[in-house]
């Protein structure tokens, strides 16, 4: 199941007051990205989050950093590289630890 850029109910509300959404949220029955979302939920294809995603993440990383030293990165890029590399490298254990374990 994929998510989409608005909820049902947003797009719901915005037809019921006849109100653009702010960005394209899908495709009417034409195929044709568009912010009606009367049309939208007319052709049931609402623009998948993952759409805009690389695009946000994009921006986060040309944002002009405050020190040459400092990475920018996006909340939990730091963990998913963190995971990467232990699953390649496996988990780092501390040596003392990792010895009293091997004492049990």
């Amino acid at each position: 199941m994929a998510l989409s850029q608005f909820s049902y109910g947003k797009m719901e509300i915005a037809k019921s007051k006849g109100l653009p959404l702010p960005v394209p949220g899908g495709y009417n029955k034409n195929g044709v990205l568009t912010t009606n979302a009367a049309e939208i939920l007319e052709s049931g294809r609402p623009l998948p989050i993952s759409s805009i995603i690389n695009q946000i993440i994009d921006d986060c990383h040309s944002s002009i950093h405050e020190s040459e030293s400092v990475e920018i990165l996006y909340p939990g890029e730091r963990v998913l590289k963190t995971r990467k590399e232990n699953l390649f490298h496996g988990i780092p254990v501390n040596k003392i630890y990792w010895n009293k374990i091997l004492t049990l």
